[in-house]
């Protein structure tokens, strides 16, 4: 799990370096596990919050399949 928060309001974007995701593997924000999901690659991936809001990335294979 990767949690993403942040106190500014206005659009922020990181490189996240630091995490335990292995490349190839598909993550997606639990609040819109169909329209944010992203692939770790050369073990990284951006993380992008607009207007203060907060993200929680999990591996899509915990997803749940209504």
């Amino acid at each position: 799990m990767f949690v993403g928060v942040t106190s500014k309001f206005y659009s922020v974007k990181k490189t996240i370096i630091t995490h335990d995701f292995v490349n190839g593997e598909v993550i997606c924000n639990v609040f819109y596990p169909e329209d944010d999901c992203i692939t770790i690659a050369d073990n990284k991936f951006e993380l992008y919050l607009l207007n203060g809001e907060s993200k929680i990335f999990i591996p899509k294979s915990l997803l749940l399949k209504a």
